[in-house]
């Protein structure tokens, strides 16, 4: 049903009445229940003006906060029902559950009707049913939390799915036997709209109705009042199946392997971005100079980490530091003091509600550089870089983009906790005759010949990775310290 990795072929041949229903379906929907209801809706939605509508359901930024847990959950579902358990799982083409479809629903027309009917006789699940109810939930139990010999990836989707009551699942996979369907495997390779999508979309919709009505989903926040919202749901359905679902099945396709991949830099990327929120806000709260916050401001500034084979995430352990190439071991030895002090505190204060960031460890011999770990941060102070990196390695270009940038720290043996006091808040002018002019002279710098020979002004290239602008990180000239 679901797949994880391997390549899979390509959406083939289909039967021919299916087709028929598709051209039919991607054209004026389906039979009128099911159109009738969705036209009606829409209507509405254009009356009101209350949801702008993407091709494919309702944008997540429209989504209303209240009702964003329930679309959570929702989606929960939705993998619980394609047994899509990992943020990796993809679905294959489903020419096979096509052609089983096909055999009973030529002539169906009221869909939403017969949905209701069916979700009516599912109510007592059968023996088959409750078995793979209980298969499913045990297999998402061994992917968050491991099997005693392999360790689990402690993913939030499986752990979700596994703390379903087994006889709410029983129930929707005995609807979705009784609905005539081999499975629930929605044709994301198809047209949104034919009559086999349709029909898994009011199951979707439906099941999760009833279950959240018997209060099956209230450890995920489901709102009863927006899990009765039939139309609602069914927006939410089409923006995740035809939007998150299709694009990674179809990614998945084209290459084998991408999900995989892509997931682990996403993961390493968001524990990066968390790294350096932390680090910011710690080194913001002590009243550090801009320049400093400036530098931890940017995420490429900080280290990424990966997490080596026989790592487990559950037992918090096997994150190794990405060597960071060129980085100055100032700043290094800096933010760890920081890093340090933070779980210190963590221990002092255990009923803080502060979480403790999970153990990263520096290897030895140290873990290579990462393609993230290799991007250059843009708009940092000059002494990021080790002087010698920033001489020897960077070209002109790369030397151009750290011109006027500023300097965040004095030269190492003012670094220590007894120097700190001296230098951590003073004004822009002040710290540069004392401290920064000094650490400048270590940097060759592009000459303003080399500068025209590459078309670039003084400024050299600066940028920002998106940051909180909202938050003045620029230097102050004046005398006073720095305003928050």
């Amino acid at each position: 049903m679901a797949g994880t990795s391997k390549r899979k072929a390509g959406p083939g041949g289909r039967s021919s009445s299916t087709k028929k229903q598709r051209a039919a379906g991607s054209s004026s929907g389906t039979g009128g229940g099911a159109a009738a209801a969705t036209g009606t809706a829409s209507e509405e939605r254009d009356e009101r003006g209350a949801r702008r509508r993407n091709p494919h359901g309702i944008a997540p930024d429209n989504v209303e906060e209240a009702a964003k847990p329930t679309q959570r959950a929702f989606q929960r579902h939705i993998r619980m029902a394609a047994g899509l358990l990992t943020a990796d799982a993809f679905l294959e083409p489903a020419d096979a559950y096509i052609d089983h479809y096909d055999k009973r629903f030529n002539d169906a027309n009221d869909m939403e009707g017969l949905m209701r009917q069916i979700v009516a006789e599912s109510k007592k699940p059968n023996k088959d049913a409750q078995k793979r109810a209980e298969r499913l939930i045990r297999d998402a139990k061994v992917i968050a939390n491991g099997d005693g010999a392999e360790p689990g990836h402690f993913g939030q989707i499986a752990k979700d799915i596994s703390l379903m009551p087994a006889e709410h699942v029983a129930f929707f996979f005995a609807a979705v036997t009784r609905a005539g369907l081999k499975a629930f495997h929605p044709d994301v390779f198809g047209p949104t709209h034919s009559t086999y999508n349709l029909l898994h979309r009011h199951l979707a919709v439906s099941t999760f109705q009833s279950i959240a009505g018997w209060y099956g989903y209230t450890a995920l926040n489901v709102s009863l009042t927006v899990a009765q919202d039939y139309h609602l749901l069914s927006d939410f359905y089409d923006n995740f199946m035809y939007g998150t679902v299709r694009d990674n099945s179809r990614k998945e396709h084209n290459s084998p392997g991408s999900l995989s991949k892509s997931l682990v830099h996403s993961s390493a990327s968001k524990r990066r971005a968390r790294l350096a929120d932390r680090r910011y806000k710690e080194a913001k709260l002590r009243g550090y100079r801009k320049p400093i916050l400036r530098m931890l401001k940017v995420k490429a500034a900080h280290s990424d980490d990966e997490r080596l084979p026989g790592g487990d995430a559950r037992k918090k352990k096997g994150l190794h530091i990405c060597t960071k190439d060129g980085r100055n071991p100032v700043f290094t030895a800096f933010v760890r003091e920081m890093d340090g002090a933070f779980l210190k505190r963590i221990e002092r204060n255990p009923n803080r509600n502060l979480k403790a960031p999970e153990a990263r460890t520096v290897t030895v011999p140290p873990t290579p550089s990462s393609t993230l770990s290799r991007i250059l941060p843009v708009g940092v102070p000059i002494d990021f870089w080790d002087p010698q990196f920033y001489n020897n390695e960077l070209d002109v270009r790369e030397k151009a983009m750290y011109m006027n940038t500023g300097v965040a720290f004095p030269l190492p043996q003012f670094c220590t906790d007894s120097h700190v006091k001296e230098w951590a808040k003073l004004p822009a002018k002040e710290f540069m005759a004392k401290f920064g002019n000094d650490v400048l002279a270590q940097y060759n710098q592009p000459t303003p010949e080399e500068i025209a020979a590459l078309g670039l002004d003084n400024d050299g290239e600066q940028g920002n990775e998106g940051d909180d602008e909202s938050t003045d990180l620029e230097d102050t000239d004046g005398d006073e310290e720095m305003d928050d």
